[in-house]
């Protein structure tokens, strides 16, 4: 599969690459990247609030004009005068309703078109696909033996129910399958993409406004990316709601959830590849940071996180889901943890911001973090963009061709030591202390993390001296303290002595 030809940070956005990062995704070609940009048509055409603000505008000066010019020639008032008054003031004050609204539209670019916005007002969270024309292009670079015909008819999307799970308090929750063109006629397996949205948000939202099967077609034609399974679960719950894909803690289980009953789910009905190389997690904001969350806490699972404007840590409702517990809140923070986790599998990065945001220095940090624990990661800036569904929209294609470059490479990785572990609190010491928390705090949050993150190590892990119990006394003999990893067999092995 061709590699994008990188030219350095041209156009509309730049990239930062990092150590060990294998290939830049920089540039792609103008029929990929067309697929995706979509900020200058339909609804969120900045004409579109120009027009409804010119409206109001209209509307108040006729009234105005009409009041004045009875006033000026002395006559009375009209019949009917309050009622249209009234009328007058209604329609101006709903044109301005709908100006605002327009405004915030154009710069989240949630509704791309007049049938998005209807659904929207309306209620309706089915499963649709904005642009179903999959060009023959895409069909030809995908097809083989028959494969990818013009009998094919493109992107079929399944909008199924998951029974509720009450052990994991989940109640019946929606999950869209979208299958892609071929599926019917070709007996191949599919990679799988799992695409979370942000918060609000619903099932639905890549396919209707981040034109995933669009843009997949558009790199499949350019023999870029192949064809994906994709699914995206109703993570939420609830449009207004915000589950950040955890486990909250006395609530519902969503990471497990997905983790567990959807992919098993998927993975019984469908015809997609059944390993961790061949699953890729991607999301925006609030679900940017379950893709890179998930990715890092279930390595056997999952290889590939493509995060767009994701957050390295659940943010203000993580006291409402983790209960203020501060060691499920580090356990996960991906920009706390990183550091630390143990990594036993090759995994790899995408990670996707606008300019236009505060969360930039933060990202790009996350990466450096990454990079440093010898992870393939990429960091990519769009120029101009903000927080919305505009900037992710744009960066997909950039993720997905990233992905395509990591697929298929189950690599396990090469054992680890145990400084895996580091023993120095300094780097949690560095990042709690901009929190203005005392360096005593971070030693005690750097050990809870610590215990925490054990039963997922891959070798038995030695708690630093601070961890440990005030000082025995003198006539006891203080004994290695030891953490057992998950090891292939017999007893942990205490690694080291902790200093009394």
């Amino acid at each position: 599969m061709p590699t994008p030809t990188p030219t350095g940070t041209s156009g509309t956005a730049g990239v930062v690459v990092l150590p060990p990062v294998v290939t830049d995704t920089s540039t792609l070609p103008p029929a990929v990247t067309g697929a995706a940009a979509h900020a200058g048509s339909g609804l969120l055409s900045v004409w579109v609030p120009v027009g409804c603000g010119g409206l109001t505008a209209a509307v108040l000066a006729l009234w105005c004009f009409r009041a004045l010019r009875r006033r000026r020639r002395g006559l009375p008032p009209p019949a009917h005068a309050i009622m249209r008054t009234g009328a007058a003031a209604t329609a101006s004050l709903l044109l301005a309703v709908v100006t605002v609204a327009a405004g915030v539209n154009v710069y989240a670019g949630y509704l791309p078109t007049l049938s998005s916005a209807a659904r929207f007002i309306t209620g309706d969270r089915s499963a649709r696909v904005t642009n179903n024309n999959t060009t023959a292009a895409a069909l030809a670079a995908a097809g083989s033996g028959g494969c990818g015909s013009g009998r094919d008819r493109g992107w079929q999307l399944h909008d199924t129910r998951l029974p509720a799970d009450p052990g994991l308090r989940i109640a019946r929750r929606q999950v869209i399958v979208a299958t892609p063109p071929g599926y019917d006629s070709c007996h191949r397996d599919y990679p799988t993409l799992y695409v979370f949205p942000g918060s609000p948000g619903k099932a639905n939202d890549w396919f209707e406004t981040g034109h995933v099967t669009s843009v997949i077609d558009a790199l499949v034609a350019q023999h870029l990316s192949p064809f994906y399974v994709v699914v995206a679960p109703d993570v939420n719950g609830g449009y207004l709601a915000d589950s950040e894909t955890l486990d909250a803690a006395g609530g519902s289980h969503v990471e497990t959830w997905v983790t567990r009953d959807v992919v098993h789910a998927v993975e019984l009905n469908y015809r997609v590849r059944k390993d961790r190389a061949d699953r890729v997690l991607a999301g925006m904001s609030s679900g940017g940071f379950a893709a890179v969350n998930l990715l890092f806490r279930h390595q056997d699972e999952f290889s590939i996180g493509l995060g767009m404007e994701p957050y390295g840590d659940p943010g203000n409702v993580s006291d409402r889901l983790l209960a203020g517990d501060i060691g499920l809140l580090h356990a996960n923070s991906p920009n706390y943890y990183v550091p630390y986790l143990p990594l036993h599998r090759r995994l790899a990065v995408y990670l996707d911001v606008g300019t236009g945001t505060g969360e930039v220095p933060a990202l790009r940090n996350l990466a450096q973090e990454i990079a440093q624990r010898h992870e393939a990661v990429t960091f990519r800036l769009e120029n101009g963009q903000k927080h919305s569904w505009t900037e992710a929209t744009r960066g997909l294609p950039y993720a997905l061709a990233f992905a395509a470059q990591h697929l298929d490479q189950p690599g396990l990785r090469a054992t680890l030591p145990v400084s895996a572990f580091p023993t120095s609190h300094r780097t949690a010491q560095s990042l709690i202390l901009s929190q203005d928390f005392g360096a005593s705090r971070a030693r005690h949050f750097h050990c809870v993390l610590l215990r925490r993150l054990a039963p997922l190590a891959a070798h038995p892990v030695t708690l630093p001296r601070y961890c440990l119990p005030r000082s025995p006394r003198p006539e006891q003999t203080p004994r290695p303290t030891v953490l057992p990893g998950r090891r292939s067999g017999g007893a942990p092995t205490p690694v080291g002595h902790a200093s009394p």
